[in-house]
């Protein structure tokens, strides 16, 4: 009995000094190759790069259960014969003669969650007494057959099955999530493919058919993916408009980033800043903008200064909008930086701006966004037209119909109720839409001056940096020329101004505005933020039927939001996915 009770505390201590080795999962942690984690009392290795994808969440997952909670005292010396999901009736005579693509160190106790590397799709009901002589599908690593070929716009998920692609007669395997990532230039250990070899004779083509549901999905999912995507999409975020509409001034439920910006420019400050303002701008219209999009004036958890760059993006910001805005009246008796927010319709009453829908009849025009009509109509049959609203003065379907994609969800709310964004606190939120969407191969003007965003050698060849003149550039490239527009120069005045009412030293900050360069495809801001058609073009010389692909080009359908890629599939390829 005593032989029994020592043998049992034993194991386990070595059960417990094993699973502290690992620290506990983390959804907001990005983990690589190798990682090794606890989660539910289980010891999990990463078999790629994966963040947010729970242990075990999956049966094709990007984890690799390591220890149970009950290990036996000895790994046993035969492994179980039957890894897959569904067992077969019984194993085969003699083992198949492809081993996996990485045999474990040391077999489990039990058979573990995750199959071979390239499973059959469905396990026969009796396996044959000898390997069969036809390969799989997908072929098996190191194998002479071609896979299908590697195309740069296709996503490849390895939680799918250790995927297996062709290019330039050899096979490759997918290490992780990539796209765009040429398997020949990447074949080392650790890069995105593993190179199996050379291969012979045509490659698998795609099946035929528009992807499932699920499919679709899981594509998008893969995309969004990277840490950079999903740095991108938390700085469009968006609070939830019945949230919004509770905020008012000095609310102790107001969220975080309205209480630094109240901390900074008080109702008071305000009035003073805009006194010539028109009435439908108001403090609170403001307070509610911020509120829509918590990235501005957010917390940052790398040592950055929330306080202090909160005040930079608020001088900005009003320094833009007084500018769009302004009365710039000679004759007032307040200083030009003072006269902001006076138009809140283009012309007074928009009158006289029909060119704004001049467009709208054309049909590639009207299915430019959701494959359906994207103007609206007035009551008497005429286009709506879709002038200058609001502290951005926003124009045209283009701008209106991602907007109203944000702020509702829904593009036909602002493309019926284009006037929203005059009438209602959408006046100060459109702008700060725009101050926080990116616009490649532009960066957004909050990460231009919060210091997200990196210029490369391109960038800073062309002039442009984490300055206030770059953020002129994003909006309208007024900083191209020599000397300096005097729109250019208002601007950097305008930014003086509220630095110096908001305690902001800028003295060490560059002001210069003139002889920049436009942003280009060279920029480290020129990413793919949007989906479109997989079609044939230059640079998509092998198009994909039925799919979608991410491209830095503006549509209608934004990998910035949920379910945009499905939509896109469905829209520009006239199917429904199922």
């Amino acid at each position: 009995m005593n032989k029994k009770i020592k043998l049992a505390t034993l194991l386990t201590a070595l059960f417990l000094s094993a699973s502290v080795m690992a620290a506990d999962w983390d959804s907001k942690a990005v983990y690589t190759a190798g990682a090794t984690v606890t989660y539910q009392g289980k010891n999990w290795k990463a078999k790629w790069w994966t963040t947010g994808e729970i242990p075990g969440g999956t049966q094709w997952g990007p984890w690799a259960i390591e220890s149970n909670p009950v290990p036996t005292a000895s790994p046993t010396a035969i492994p179980t014969a039957t890894p897959t999901t569904s067992p077969t009736a019984k194993p085969t005579a003699t083992p198949t003669a492809i081993p996996t693509a990485t045999p474990t160190v040391k077999p489990t106790a039990t058979p573990t969650a995750i199959p071979t590397a390239t499973p059959t799709v469905k396990p026969t009901a009796t396996p044959t007494a000898t390997p069969t002589a036809t390969p799989t599908a997908t072929p098996t690593p190191g194998g002479n057959t071609c896979a299908q070929v590697w195309n740069p716009d296709e996503i490849y998920r390895p939680n799918l099955g250790l995927v297996i692609r062709s290019a330039y007669g050899k096979n490759y395997q997918a290490n992780y999530y990539s796209s765009n990532i040429e398997p020949s230039a990447n074949s080392a250990v650790g890069g995105a493919w593993k190179a199996l070899g050379a291969c012979t004779g045509p490659s698998t083509p795609r099946a035929s058919g528009p992807e499932t549901l699920a499919e679709a999905q899981a594509h998008e999912a893969a995309a969004i993916s990277t840490p950079y995507m999903q740095m991108i999409r938390a700085s469009v975020a968006t609070l939830d408009n019945k949230l919004v509409e509770q905020v008012t001034p000095g609310n102790q439920s107001n969220p975080a980033n309205v209480k630094r910006v109240e901390g900074i420019v008080s109702q008071q400050q305000w009035n003073y800043f805009f006194p010539e303002a028109n009435p439908g701008y108001t403090y609170t219209n403001f307070l509610r903008g911020v509120a829509k999009f918590p990235s501005f004036c957010a917390d940052y958890s790398d040592g950055r200064n929330a306080d202090q760059i909160c005040r930079r993006v608020v001088a900005a910001f009003f320094a833009h909008v007084v500018q769009e805005t302004g009365n710039h009246s000679a004759s007032s008796p307040n200083p030009k930086w003072r006269q902001g927010l006076t138009a809140l319709r283009e012309g007074g009453d928009g009158k006289g701006s029909e060119a704004y829908s001049s467009g709208c009849g054309d049909v590639n025009w009207q299915k430019q966004f959701d494959g359906t009509l994207a103007c609206g109509k007035n009551p008497d049959g005429t286009w709506i037209s879709y002038y200058g609203r609001g502290a951005h003065q926003i124009s045209y379907i283009f701008n209106y119909a991602p907007l109203s994609l944000a702020i509702y969800g829904d593009r036909a709310v602002l493309r019926d109720n284009p006037d929203l964004v005059a009438s209602t606190w959408l006046n100060m939120a459109s702008a700060l839409y725009f101050f926080v969407t990116p616009q490649p191969p532009k960066p957004s003007v909050l990460h231009t001056l919060d210091g997200t965003w990196v210029p490369n050698a391109t960038d800073i060849a062309g002039g442009l940096g984490n300055d206030f003149p770059t953020t002129s550039q994003i909006i309208n490239g007024e900083c191209m020329s020599n000397p300096i527009k005097p729109t250019a120069q208002a601007r950097n005045n305008f930014y003086v101004e509220f630095a110096r009412e908001l305690n902001l030293d800028i003295s060490k900050e560059s002001m210069k505005c003139t002889d920049m360069k436009s942003f280009s495809g060279g920029s480290s801001a020129a990413v793919a933020i949007y989906w479109n058609k997989s079609e044939e073009t230059a640079d998509n010389p092998a198009p994909i039927k039925y799919q979608c692909r991410l491209t830095s080009e503006q549509s209608g359908f934004s990998a910035l939001i949920d379910n945009q890629y499905t939509q896109c599939v469905e829209a520009k390829w006239a199917v429904k996915l199922k």
